[in-house]
């Protein structure tokens, strides 16, 4: 028979991590049973609306040319499983607990910090709790559950080095990318990633590499492949990003030269046509109306806008010149802004500083304050129908507060954890590095990169901001994490000199 353990602190502490472990367990089950029969909720956050289809949802029913067959072909499995969609929320809602829970547990493994780990988790399920996303046909119900497994996975590596878990992340990173491409720029990081952790893998580095390579390539072109079956009768891969880097041409500050005459006429009259936009936008009162204006017009200009009066025109010179309105637009856009790079450079910042800043977050002062300044937007004919005057969501002013320290915390933090990993890989070299600072700063280069693709080729939403809160939590809780071991210790050592 075991011996009681009376007052030890061993036994104590291992008995209030058993009683945190049950309690993280709980909390993701009420999680799970909180949304599993009504997954939108209540409707208050609920900003993708009431129906779990909405129109940007249709287009991953179908493998449409623009999407990349990731998610569509998880939808396909998921139906051909249980015989319906409408299944698919539950799915998503119980592969994002799961993959909370895996990153928590890793935290908690690899940091030996249950505490740490239990405020994770109330972060990563109160995030959720606002955004919602695994309620919706969305790709970033799956995407971001992938992210949670590729970081976990890093974190277990840090700790224990084997090439096994690097393949594994590899491979969550590269499915995460075929479900939405908007994760490009992670194939980035890895460069970093190795940087940090070479010195782990003595004798294995080309193993190493090949752990990265391997998956990431394979992925990627088993998803390229599978696509281009699907579209046969396409003669190339079309972008999305061209119709953005088309709208961002058309509210630069002055037209881009462009060689081809005939497009840049074409590009010169689609300017003319978007002046008033301009116009109002140079006079914008603050930062936040003038970011609100730029990002719902480089909208309107690359959908209603854009199917209404430009399409028609792409569409007749694509004919005259024997090519397809897609390939004819990206040689437009991106001869556009790249004869242009400053000011493309310039929309890059306003739209990378917005995805920070949360900016169309705003109260009810600011709300009235835009509302007389659009009032007479919509005496404008080119501006009706094109959402460009709808309503802003008025939010309390201290959810406003809140949420500007939170951004101005979360930016500030990225940039900390990465000045101190570089530092630390530089003077410490890879093997001696701390170990919750590698992982918040790749938390914090993912974020970056991510954000950076969509201000490159996008345009700011708050969409596309949440999407990166799970992992702003994790690095500014790791940040916390290791100030909290290393400023006391500093301290002590000073006090004994």
């Amino acid at each position: 028979m075991a011996r009681p353990c009376i007052k030890s602190r061993g036994c104590g502490t291992a008995v209030g991590g058993q009683l945190l472990s049950w309690l993280a367990i709980v909390l993701a089950g009420g999680y799970i049973a909180y949304f599993w029969s009504n997954p939108i909720g209540d409707g208050i956050w609920s900003v993708f609306g009431t129906e779990m289809i909405n129109p940007d949802g249709r287009s991953f029913l179908q493998y449409h040319r623009f999407r990349w067959v990731g998610y569509p072909l998880f939808l396909d499995l998921i139906g051909a499983a249980f015989g319906s969609v409408e299944i698919v929320p539950k799915v998503q809602l119980l592969a994002w607990v799961a993959t909370v829970l895996f990153l928590v547990w890793s935290v908690r493994r690899t940091f030996q910090a249950p505490h740490l780990a239990l405020v994770l988790e109330l972060a990563l399920l109160g995030a959720s709790a606002v955004t919602r996303f695994h309620a919706y046909i969305l790709s970033e119900a799956l995407f971001i559950p992938l992210l949670n497994g590729m970081m976990g996975l890093l974190i277990l590596m840090v700790a224990r080095p084997r090439v096994g878990l690097v393949a594994s992340a590899a491979s969550m990173c590269g499915l995460a990318i075929a479900v939405r491409p908007s994760g490009l720029f992670f194939l980035a990081i890895w460069p970093v990633v190795l940087w940090f952790v070479w010195g782990r893998f003595a004798g294995k580095g080309w193993r190493l590499i090949a752990a990265v390579l391997v998956p990431l390539t394979g992925i990627l072109g088993a998803e390229r492949i599978i696509w281009h079956n699907l579209h046969e009768d396409l003669p190339e891969r079309p972008s999305v990003a061209n119709s953005h880097l088309f709208a961002k041409a058309l509210m630069m500050d002055s037209t881009p030269r462009l060689e081809d005459e005939q497009l840049a006429r074409f590009l010169s009259e689609s300017r003319e046509t978007m002046a008033p936009l301009r116009q109002l936008l140079a006079h914008a009162p603050e930062w936040q109306s003038r970011t609100i204006l730029l990002l719902r017009s480089q909208s309107a200009g690359r959908h209603h806008i854009y199917r209404r009066l430009f399409f028609p025109r792409i569409s007749t010179l694509a004919k005259q010149r024997g090519v397809s309105s897609d390939r004819l637009l990206a040689d437009v856009a991106q001869s556009a802004v790249l004869a242009a790079p400053w000011q493309w450079a310039a929309n890059t910042w306003v739209n990378y500083f917005a995805l920070w800043a949360h900016y169309s977050i705003c109260d009810a002062e600011f709300v009235q304050r835009w509302e007389i300044y659009t009032a007479r937007l919509d005496a404008i004919p080119l501006l009706r129908n094109t959402g460009l005057t709808r309503p802003l969501r008025i939010v309390p002013s201290k959810v406003v507060f809140l949420n500007r320290l939170a951004t101005v915390a979360a930016s500030v933090a990225s940039l900390v954890v990465l000045a101190l990993a570089v530092w630390q890989r530089l003077r410490k070299g890879g093997r001696d590095m701390d170990d919750a600072l590698i992982i918040a700063a790749v938390a914090a280069l993912v974020v970056h990169a991510y954000f950076l693709l969509h201000a490159l080729f996008s345009y700011a939403s708050l969409r596309y901001a949440s999407t990166m809160w799970s992992l702003q939590a994790l690095y500014g809780l790791l940040l916390v994490h290791y100030a909290l071991r290393h400023i006391p210790r500093r301290a002590k050592t000073r006090l004994n000199r």
